[in-house]
């Protein structure tokens, strides 16, 4: 009997397992498969739109990764106040997940708005390179707000057992992405051919249609919402445990997305061809 109890338990801990794990596989095989659609659409266009493309994209990379740390530390502690029902607790942690995030994606955006070929020099010094990468860099900064607030209300949306709400959310964001990669890549149904242009576009829109798509998940949602105003709220303890939990993922993947961004940087300087 005691044998029986333990496999069945073993099994229930599979499916809880397998539960949470496979919503957020695939929604990383459609964030691969985006990548990957961006480089075939825009082979049609050219050698050098490949290359400047994937060397602005380093740029973004880091800041996916600031905000994947963040997220990946509001998730940790929101968990341990889901077991205990403590929803002002996790409103709090998205209060500072959010004004942490929103710091981190102005910091960015601003910088690839005003000043984008000045932060393609620093993966390459191609001319041809750097004003068809600082053309992506201007449309998608956009991008950036947009994801710096989906991406911390997925995150607690995951902490609190609604993986599948977040999953969807994502996949429908990734799909419109390669859509409209199609769209204005190619010039589908009356669009203009916008080249390097049309795959920063695509992704601008997808994100704006993802935070909209967060707002009205919010809007439902009984248990955790989206509200800006947490942001100025005091958070005390709170503060300090997000700091204690958040810092060694934040530094582990910063450490790693700027590691990963040299090779791209060494191979820039190294001419069109070899990126």
């Amino acid at each position: 009997m005691s044998t029986r109890i333990r496999q069945k338990n073993g099994w229930e801990s599979y499916k809880a397992i397998l539960a949470l794990a496979i919503p957020i596989i695939i929604q990383n095989l459609f964030s691969a498969a985006v990548s990957s659609a961006d480089v075939i659409m825009l082979n049609s266009v050219g050698q050098s739109a490949v290359s400047a493309s994937s060397l602005a994209v380093q740029y973004t990379n880091v800041l996916y990764m600031i905000l994947y740390g963040r997220g990946t530390g509001s998730t940790m502690l929101c968990a341990q106040y889901w077991g205990k029902k403590d929803l002002r607790a996790i409103a709090k942690v998205e209060g500072i997940a959010l004004r942490v995030a929103l710091g981190f994606s102005i910091l960015f955006a601003v910088p690839a708005a005003a000043i984008p070929e000045t932060m393609m020099r620093l993966f390459t010094e191609d001319q041809e390179l750097i004003c068809l990468g600082g053309q992506y860099l201007r449309i998608i900064s956009i991008s950036y707000l947009c994801w710096g607030v989906s991406e911390i209300y997925l995150s607690v949306l995951r902490s609190i057992e609604r993986v599948r709400i977040s999953m969807l959310l994502n996949v429908t964001a990734l799909l419109l992405n390669i859509i409209l990669n199609a769209v204005f890549v190619f010039g589908l149904f009356g669009a203009p051919k916008m080249g390097i242009r049309g795959v920063a576009l695509a992704t601008s829109t997808s994100r704006a249609v993802q935070l909209i798509a967060s707002l009205v998940v919010s809007a439902f949602s009984k248990d955790v919402k989206l509200q800006f105003r947490l942001m100025f709220e005091k958070s005390g303890v709170l503060l300090k445990d997000f700091v204690r939990l958040s810092l060694p993922a934040l530094g582990n993947d910063v450490i790693w997305s700027v590691a990963f961004s040299m090779y791209s940087v060494i191979m820039g300087h190294m001419g069109s061809d070899v990126v």
